[in-house]
C-alpha cells in the first residue's frame, strides 16, 4: 500500500487514534506502512516488533513479519531481514510468498542468480488453488528480474487478455520483451478494437509494426491516436518520427512549427525531438532543446553524456551563434573581480532562472551592464558611497558551449 505525502500523514494520524483498539489490529500495519512512506523506519519496526510480542493471529503475524523484512532493509539491517526470512521459510518451505521474499532479499543483495532459483522453486508450488496475490507477486518478481518467459507462464494463469488492466499491460510487455511480437500484436489489436486508442497499447502496436518495417501501419496507428488525443506530445513526437522516415516532411515540419513545451518531455523524448530538429535543419532549435533537457535533468548522468555527444556531432559545422565575441542573450560570461575571484554568469531570457547555476535575467541590472561588452572590458560590479568595485571580462562563450 502506498500513500502520497498528505495521505500518508493522514493515515498515520488515523492509525495512531485507533491503534489501541483491540477491534482494529490492522491499524498496526496501516501505521507501519504509512511510517515507512515517511521514512520513519525505526518507529515502524518497533511498532511491528511490539505487535508480534502480543501473539497475534497467524495471518496477522505473517503479514507483520513480511512487512518487517523490507523495513529492516530500509534501515540497513540486512542480517535481520535475511534471518527473519529464513525463519519464516523454515516454518513453511513451500510458501510461495516466503520464497518471493527470499528472492527479493537475494536480488537486493546483488545475487540475481539465487533470486531466480528461489522464484523458480516457488513456481513448483503453484497450483490451481494458488491465490491471486501469490501469483501476482511471483510474476512481478520474475518481470523485475527480466525473466520474461517465466513471468509469462505465471501472468497467463490469471490475466484476462481482453481487458485493459495493468496486469494485461504487464503481460503484453513481457510478450514484447521476450520476442513474442505476434502474441503482443494480437493483444494490442484486440484491445484497440474494443476500447479505441490507448496510449501504451497504441505505442507498442506501432513500435512492433515499425520494427518489422511496416511504417505505414505504424503511422496509421499514431494518426488514429492523435485524432483522439491531439495534446499528447510524446505520441505526436513519435508520429513525427514515422512521418520523417516516410519522407512526409510537410507533416513533420507542421509538428515542429507547433508550440512544443519541452518541459513536458522525458529525457528520451527531448533528445529525440532535438535530433528531429537537426534532421530538418533547425539546428538552433535542436541546441535549445538539448540545453533545456540537460537543464531539466541536472542529476542524470545520461543527460550530460547525450548532450556532449550531440554537441560533438553538431559542432563539426560552423554556426555564428556558437561563437560569441560580445555579451548578449544566451551567452556565458566569466568576470574576475578586484580580489581575483572569478564567476560565470549565464544571460537568460527566462522567468525561472536558477541563480545557483549563475543564471541572470536580461532585465537584471548587472546583466544590462554586461550587454554588448567584449573580453577585456571593465564592468561595474558594485557602487556605494564608500567604494566602487569593477570587474574584468575574461571570457565569453555561447551558453551551449559553456555547459558542454
Amino acid at each position: 500500500m502506498a500513500y502520497e505525502n498528505n495521505d500518508s500523514k493522514t493515515a498515520i494520524s488515523l492509525a495512531r487514534q485507533i491503534l489501541s483498539s483491540k477491534e482494529t489490529p490492522g491499524a498496526v500495519l496501516l501505521l507501519a506502512r504509512a511510517l515507512r512512506e515517511e521514512s520513519e523506519f525505526s518507529e515502524a519496526i518497533k511498532i511491528l516488533e511490539d505487535f508480534l510480542e502480543t501473539n497475534p493471529p497467524e495471518e496477522m503475524k505473517e503479514e507483520t513479519q513480511r512487512l518487517l523484512i523490507p523495513l529492516y532493509f530500509d534501515s540497513g539491517d540486512f542480517l535481520a531481514a535475511r534471518n527473519l526470512s529464513n525463519s519464516m521459510r523454515a516454518t513453511d518451505p513451500t510458501s510461495i510468498l516466503f520464497l518471493v521474499d527470499a528472492a527479493r532479499i537475494s536480488k537486493i543483495s546483488d545475487n540475481p542468480e539465487e533470486a531466480i532459483l528461489l522464484l523458480r522453486g516457488a513456481t513448483e508450488h503453484v497450483t490451481i488453488s494458488s491465490s491471486f496475490r501469490e501469483l501476482l507477486e511471483l510474476a512481478d518478481e520474475f518481470f523485475f528480474l527480466e525473466q520474461y518467459e517465466d513471468a509469462i507462464s505465471i501472468y497467463e494463469r490469471f490475466v484476462d487478455k481482453s481487458l485493459k488492466t495493468p496486469f494485461t499491460y504487464r503481460l503484453l510487455d513481457c510478450y514484447y520483451r521476450s520476442g513474442k511480437t505476434g502474441q503482443a500484436l494480437k493483444i494490442c489489436q484486440n484491445l484497440r478494437e474494443k476500447y479505441g486508442p490507448l496510449e501504451f497499447v497504441s505505442e507498442m502496436e506501432a513500435t512492433i509494426h515499425e520494427s518489422i518495417g511496416d511504417l505505414e501501419k505504424a503511422r496509421n496507428i499514431y494518426r488514429e491516436y492523435w485524432k483522439e488525443f491531439p495534446e499528447d506530445l510524446g505520441m505526436n513526437l513519435r508520429r513525427a518520427v514515422i512521418n520523417f522516415r516516410l519522407s512526409n516532411f510537410e507533416e513533420v515540419d507542421e509538428f515542429l512549427d507547433s508550440s512544443i513545451n519541452i518541459d513536458e518531455l522525458s529525457m528520451e523524448y527531448g533528445f529525440l525531438l532535438a535530433r528531429l530538429y537537426a534532421a530538418r535543419d533547425s539546428v538552433k532549435k535542436a541546441f535549445e532543446t538539448i540545453y533545456e533537457i540537460r537543464r531539466n535533468f541536472p542529476n542524470n548522468g545520461n543527460a550530460h553524456v547525450n548532450y556532449s555527444i550531440f554537441f560533438f556531432n553538431m559542432e563539426k559545422d560552423s554556426y555564428d551563434w556558437l561563437t560569441s565575441i560580445k555579451v548578449g542573450k544566451d551567452t556565458a560570461v566569466c568576470v574576475r573581480d578586484e580580489s581575483g575571484d572569478k564567476k560565470w554568469y549565464i544571460i537568460e531570457d527566462r522567468e525561472d532562472r536558477d541563480t545557483s547555476r549563475g543564471e541572470v535575467n536580461l532585465e537584471n541590472q548587472f546583466a544590462q551592464k554586461l550587454m554588448g561588452k567584449s573580453v577585456g572590458d571593465k564592468v561595474l560590479i558594485e557602487e556605494s558611497q564608500f567604494s566602487t568595485e569593477y570587474g574584468e571580462i575574461l571570457e565569453i562563450k555561447s551558453k551551449y558551449v559553456h555547459v558542454r
